[in-house]
């Protein structure tokens, strides 16, 4: 039960982050990039109705299908976690999702047809949002709990200890 509720925190707290930038880059950011670090770094508000790097373009209905299954798969898999990493890389990747797949559902043109906000722009790189980035961390996380062979579900202290004394 623990591993729901840390799981379900950690979705509500990456998609209520990414709408709250996206509402706040909506109001606050026009057309034009606004530079912040040179060239490197800019905030520019683009609508999105593709995946990452403009794959799939204007298929939001099957992203947005595609988006459901795997949160829902990663979610119904991860709620067997006990490992905290496994549970904050999941919750990053099922946070992100939901946080993209908010504005697919709610923004024009319409429910399942919307367009995605993203709003930060690094150079020689497709404009992003928190959403994004959530989705990238936490597939990072996991690929280093794999590199460093770390189960998500780990056996009770007690059991460690009853194993030890074998």
């Amino acid at each position: 039960m623990m591993a729901r509720r840390r799981l379900a925190l950690t979705v509500l707290i990456v998609a209520g982050i990414d709408c709250i930038s996206k509402s706040i880059a909506l109001v606050a950011l026009g057309a034009n990039p606004h530079r912040i670090i040179g060239s490197l770094l800019s905030l520019h508000l683009v609508r999105n109705t593709g995946a990452a790097f403009s794959v799939a373009t204007n298929r939001t209905i099957l992203l947005s299908i595609f988006s459901l299954l795997v949160a829902a798969l990663i979610t119904r898999r991860a709620s067997t976690f006990s490992h905290r990493g496994w549970l904050l890389a999941a919750g990053l990747v099922v946070g992100g999702i939901c946080g993209n797949l908010i504005d697919r559902i709610l923004r024009a043109p319409g429910a399942f047809r919307g367009a995605v906000v993203d709003w930060i722009e690094v150079t020689h790189w497709p404009t992003f949002n928190l959403a994004d980035s959530s989705i990238v961390i936490g597939a990072v996380l996991a690929a280093v709990l794999v590199l460093r062979n770390i189960p998500p579900v780990q056996p009770p202290k007690d059991d460690q200890m009853d194993n030890e004394n074998e």
